[in-house]
């Protein structure tokens, strides 16, 4: 898990761009997959606010969710997966393995949540907490 650059997320709901932006904060490219642009664009800016309540709670700086927001991107075409190192669906559970080729490693939840809560438990670290207490970062 840890040569993993860029992770495809199929959904740009609550869990897809929670998890997209656990991996953003801490350097891994997150990849959107989700049914239409306007989807997407919730989802970016679900996560835009996110962080700037992270920012107003000085978890966090304008310099890290420019960072972050750049790491995010979207798309409407499940082929766009075949660049992610790893792809997990929150949305359409199952179309996931159709759109990837390679080496890349598809998750269930578990393997999901794994990959979040360490991405989450960094996050915290880095905004000055010593341990993640309830699996997301407020």
């Amino acid at each position: 898990m840890s040569n993993i650059k860029t992770v495809g997320i199929i959904g740009a709901g609550t869990m897809g761009n929670g998890i997209a932006q656990a991996c953003a904060v801490v350097g891994i490219n997150a990849l959107m997959i989700d049914i239409n642009e306007a989807a997407i664009e919730r989802g970016i800016k679900t996560v835009s606010g996110s962080l700037d309540r992270l920012i107003r709670k000085e978890k966090l700086t304008e310099v890290q969710k420019a960072e972050a927001m750049v790491r995010i991107t979207g798309s409407t075409k499940m082929a766009d997966l075949a660049g992610a190192d790893y792809a997990h669906g929150f949305a359409v559970q199952g179309h996931a393995e159709q759109a990837v080729e390679g080496e890349v490693h598809l998750g269930g939840a578990a393997a999901e949540l794994e990959v979040a809560n360490r991405g989450l438990e960094l996050a915290w670290q880095r905004a000055g907490g010593e341990h993640l207490e309830e699996g997301v970062l407020r």
